[in-house]
């Protein structure tokens, strides 16, 4: 019998952390992702002891099979198993995992880019000693994810590039909030900072989704993160940041600011779902403590 505390689900896998911190998890174990030390035909219908000392698990989930499964444990070290071929368990080669292995960061959180194509890019934010804050990235870098500046796929943890956005490198990081299309047509990686900037990294087919006038960006900036440009009130700040998307041509990244209001910037359609403003300056949604018309002004 197990004592809950957390449950987590893969799509075809389950996970549960018990009130212990151990890791318990069953399901289709696809390229070793369940971490039980088999594949395929390895996977198993009740739940199965892992490892210990666990705090959370993030999974790599797409084309309903796990490729990758990592946690992070009570001393913030990071442990990843499954499908590696384009270096998405960040453990600096290309060679699956059956089993739980360690990388080189420890981390407070890590978030995962599903993209359409069965391949998935991951963000952590750091707590390593001197980093506290930054983040680093690995995986799949065909659409500029990383923000190093390359579209070369990492197999270790990589910092965004030197001298792309100076003040996302001298700021603390609080959020990553990615948003994705299926078909590809758009792969955005948002950062939310301290002091309540927010970034956005990635290519798309609608400028509105990064936040950007995207026709006016070069390949570089692509790659790189980039500061959104807000009109807000005096002392308005965001606190924290959401996306949304339905298919290859509607997304929209939503911001919480520290009044209680709401703004958003992305792309809209007929029935008004996400709730995108067809701009790629943020407006407001919500203000005051009522819904309003989409206002650019503060």
């Amino acid at each position: 019998n197990l004592t809950m505390s957390k449950i987590f689900n893969g799509g075809v896998t389950s996970h549960v952390i018990d009130t212990g911190s151990s890791l318990y998890s069953c399901g289709r174990n696809y390229a070793g992702g369940l971490g039980t030390g088999g594949t395929g035909t390895n996977s198993t219908s009740s739940f199965k002891y892992i490892t210990n000392n666990v705090k959370t698990i993030t999974l790599g989930t797409n084309n309903v099979a796990l490729r990758q499964s990592f946690i992070i444990k009570n001393d913030n070290t990071v442990w990843g198993t499954g499908e590696n071929s384009n270096g998405e368990l960040g453990v600096d080669d290309a060679d699956d995992r059956k089993i739980y292995t360690q990388l080189s960061i420890s981390a407070s959180s890590i978030s995962v880019h599903t993209q359409h194509d069965s391949i998935n890019t991951y963000t952590a934010i750091l707590t390593n000693v001197g980093d506290e804050g930054k983040i680093k990235s690995w995986g799949y870098n065909g659409r500029g994810l990383i923000g190093d500046n390359t579209i070369s796929n990492r197999s270790t943890p990589t910092s965004p590039a030197d001298g792309a956005a100076a003040e996302l490198d001298g700021s603390t990081v609080v959020k990553v909030a990615p948003s994705f299309s299926y078909t590809g047509n758009f792969s955005v990686n948002y950062v939310l900072t301290t002091d309540g900037s927010v970034y956005s990294v990635g290519v798309c087919n609608s400028p509105m989704v990064r936040g950007l006038n995207q026709s006016d960006l070069s390949e570089t900036e692509q790659r790189t993160y980039q500061k959104l440009i807000f009109n807000m009130k005096s002392g308005e700040k965001v606190v924290d940041i959401s996306t949304g998307h339905r298919n290859e041509s509607y997304a929209a990244l939503y911001l919480l600011t520290n009044m209680g209001n709401i703004l958003v910037v992305g792309s809209d359609y007929a029935n008004g779902q996400p709730s995108g403003c067809d701009n790629y300056m943020p407006r407001y949604v919500y203000r005051n403590g009522q819904f309003v018309s989409y206002i650019s002004t503060a």
